[in-house]
């Protein structure tokens, strides 16, 4: 499901940056990437 959203959200940030700014496509994927992995943790943290 995490992956789904981050997916689409990196797809909406590609699509809002245009095609020659690979640099803030590149922050937009990580921050994506950091996002989803916190809110995993988050989630297990909370099941724990």
């Amino acid at each position: 499901m995490l992956d789904a959203i981050a997916i689409l959200f990196a797809a909406w940030g590609t699509a809002r940056a245009g095609h020659g700014n690979v640099g803030m496509l590149v922050i937009r994927i990580l921050l994506v990437t950091v996002a989803v992995i916190g809110l995993s943790i988050a989630a297990l943290m909370r099941g724990a």
